[in-house]
């Protein structure tokens, strides 16, 4: 597992001066795949305002995921792992719930992130 770290931008010139938001986690990166798996005792490990699975996920969706109305479209997401950098939009994302608290609150994820280039 790498850190990785996701920036989300409003274009591909990727501006930090434009940065919207960022996150920063550990997963497995291949070419446009990232996978993360994530428990509750992972969280206090990582660069997350989330206390619990259930707000990592939304705030992991709110940066990549959601519909950005300013420029009609998600967000162009820069993805660095180590010295290296890409550009990126959101292609898709699943997540699996793995395991649960009694009272039916997910403890365990795996998310997929399947990214699209941007040229």
């Amino acid at each position: 597992m790498k850190t990785i770290r996701i920036e989300a931008y409003p274009n591909a010139d990727c501006d930090p001066d434009n940065l919207i938001g960022s996150i920063e986690l550990r997963g497995k990166k291949r070419l446009n795949h990232i996978e993360i798996l994530i428990d509750e005792t992972i969280l206090s490990s990582i660069n997350s305002n989330s206390k619990d699975v259930t707000g990592f996920i939304k705030e992991l969706k709110d940066l990549c995921y959601a519909y950005n109305i300013e420029i009609n479209r998600p967000n162009t997401l820069r993805v660095t792992t180590g010295n290296r950098s890409s550009i990126h939009m959101l292609k898709l994302i699943e997540i699996n719930y793995h395991a649960f608290r009694p009272d039916g609150a997910p403890t365990r994820a795996l998310i997929k992130l399947e990214l699209a280039d941007i040229v």
